[in-house]
């Protein structure tokens, strides 16, 4: 038996946080050398890893079809690795290996929050264009925006600058 994606350890899939609950993400292949129709070359598919990425992902064992379980989120679980392994049906059973390493990719789904509820600030009676009135933080999930205030050509000026933590 061969995996068919054996020249590279490392199969990676990027999955969107907004993907529903039982959608198709991705599916894998192996073959076996043994007679075709024969017991021996009937192929099974299963995932390994650590509990908290199978509960995530789950593969049917003949199609080797990979279905999310739930609802993934960035802000819990941003990458991780299962194993997916595919058995034929000799007796004892020959098995290949594949790595999965899945990518959470960001939906925005996070509600800005500001850092503070109040936020006061003087200006100066003689400040002078660009001067910062106010710089203010407000986070959105899993990364920070700052809102600058400053006065350009006599007018507030406002300039958003997103900054990861």
């Amino acid at each position: 038996m061969r995996c068919l994606c054996s020249h590279s350890p490392i199969t990676a899939q990027a999955i969107s946080e907004a993907t529903s609950p039982g959608t198709a993400v991705l599916r894998l292949s192996a073959s076996d050398t043994d007679e075709l129709g024969s017991p021996n070359s009937e192929v099974r598919y299963a995932l390994e890893g650590n509990v908290a990425a199978l509960a995530l992902l789950r593969i049917d064992a003949w199609s080797s079809t990979i279905n999310t379980r739930v609802r993934l989120d960035l802000e819990l679980l941003a990458v991780f690795e299962l194993c997916m392994v595919a058995q034929d049906g000799r007796d004892p059973p020959c098995a290949a290996t594949c790595r999965l390493s899945v990518c959470v990719e960001d939906a925005n789904d996070n509600e800005p929050r500001f850092e503070r509820a109040v936020y006061c600030s003087h200006l100066p009676e003689h400040a002078t264009p660009g001067f910062d009135v106010l710089i203010v933080q407000i986070f959105q999930g899993h990364s920070y925006d700052v809102m600058c205030v400053d006065i350009t050509q006599g007018a507030l000026n406002f300039e958003s600058v997103t900054m990861l933590p």
